[in-house]
């Protein structure tokens, strides 16, 4: 706005902003702009990089180890999990003999709400069975969320939820209820968008665990 320049760093996440308001223009040979990429894949100077981008490689969900390590701008931007295969990922009946060391419940509010219930075995490389699932329209907690959360906690066992922290009104609502909500944190999260990120994190992190067969 001040008739200025600037420099931007970024790992793009597909055609998003970055390419539209600055790398078409310098695609289109607009004066004033100049694009230059450099991809963590080809460096070599870093200690320690090789082995980073190998374990990354192996683990990462390929859209993801595109995106982050080849800057690739044919990457996905939207929030999906190709990994899915139902004749992989869904099951009749748990395996008999299955131990859970984790058990915890979703909620996501909303227009179209959902619960969901997730089992963790293996704490430190997790499998997750998410083992239950409620979708409704336009319902209040008072009503529906809360007796259905219940209900879940009866039927698996558990206590602790994560909710969508974007309406604290239902939080309470849930928490009035006698529903244990356990305190939002945001797993990688920036100070000013901390619900964006956290919510990118855990579809990666989803993401991983499907490519790795968990």
């Amino acid at each position: 706005d001040k008739q200025g320049w600037c420099i931007f760093t970024t790992t793009p996440l597909g055609m998003d902003w970055t390419y539209e308001h600055v790398e078409k223009h310098a695609e289109a040979g607009r004066p004033g702009f100049s694009v230059h990429t450099w991809k963590t894949v080809e460096n070599t100077r870093c200690e320690g990089l090789a082995e980073e981008v190998a374990e990354a490689r192996a683990t990462l969900a390929p859209e993801y180890f595109e995106r982050e390590y080849e800057a690739s701008r044919r990457a996905f931007i939207g929030q999906i999990y190709k990994g899915f295969k139902r004749e992989t990922c869904v099951v009749s009946k748990l395996p008999a003999n299955i131990q859970f060391t984790k058990t915890v419940g979703g909620c996501d509010w909303g227009t179209h709400g959902a619960l969901t219930v997730c089992g963790m075995t293996h704490a430190d490389r997790p499998h997750y069975w998410f083992l239950d699932e409620d979708c409704a329209d336009n319902l209040l907690v008072e009503d529906y969320w809360a007796p259905k959360a219940i209900a879940f906690q009866q039927r698996w066992r558990f206590w602790d939820w994560v909710a969508d922290p974007a309406e604290p009104d239902n939080l309470t609502r849930f928490r009035n209820a006698g529903i244990r909500v356990s305190k939002h944190r945001n797993y990688g999260a920036g100070q000013f968008d901390e619900h964006a990120r956290s919510v990118l994190s855990g579809i990666r992190t989803l993401s991983s665990a499907l490519h790795q067969g968990r």
